[in-house]
């Protein structure tokens, strides 16, 4: 990469989805009972615009996830959680789930193509890992001032050990 090209480091975006108190890690009570922030967010910097053309899911759990489960919490989520794209005003400007919340592992190819489980060596917990890649659904995500991309988790995660998702793409 050139310091003067369309790629420059100064132009390159990598960003933790994260909540209003800063923290990334998404394994919390989203149920409707909670009183934790359920919406995890990147929004657009000021100045600038963002084509973003994938996201990297990973959730950490004990190993024995099943295809029918979510992490490794015994089962399916209830409500699941869905990627949206918000104006400035929070109307909805693209549902990226297409109106169908995740809800098990296998749900997660629906719209990540690239999932794999990662079971390593000398260790009782295990990975699941996701490549969202937006511009193999169509287009890339644009996002302006004001924009953002949210993720409302709408289910008790707090049984599973870690989930992050980090969001990558350019600056315009």
């Amino acid at each position: 990469m050139t310091s003067g090209g369309d790629l420059a480091p100064t132009k390159i975006y990598y960003q933790f989805m994260k909540n209003s108190a800063g923290q990334d890690n998404m394994n919390v009570d989203g149920s409707a009972s909670a009183t934790t922030s359920t919406r995890f967010f990147i929004s657009c910097p000021d100045g600038d615009e963002l084509e973003l053309h994938r996201a990297i899911i990973t959730i950490y759990d004990t190993k024995g996830m099943q295809p029918e489960e979510y992490g490794d919490l015994g089962g399916s989520l209830s409500a699941g959680w869905e990627m949206l794209v918000l104006s400035a005003d929070g109307t909805t400007l693209g549902d990226l789930t297409g109106g169908v919340p995740i809800k098990s592992n296998a749900q997660l190819a629906q719209v990540c193509y690239d999932v794999e489980l990662m079971n390593l060596v000398n260790t009782t917990n295990a990975t699941l890992k996701a490549r969202w890649t937006f511009s193999k659904g169509g287009h890339p995500v644009y996002l302006k001032q004001g924009q953002r991309l949210e993720m409302h988790i709408k289910d008790d995660l707090t049984g599973l050990l870690s989930q992050r998702v980090m969001i990558q793409g350019h600056k315009l």
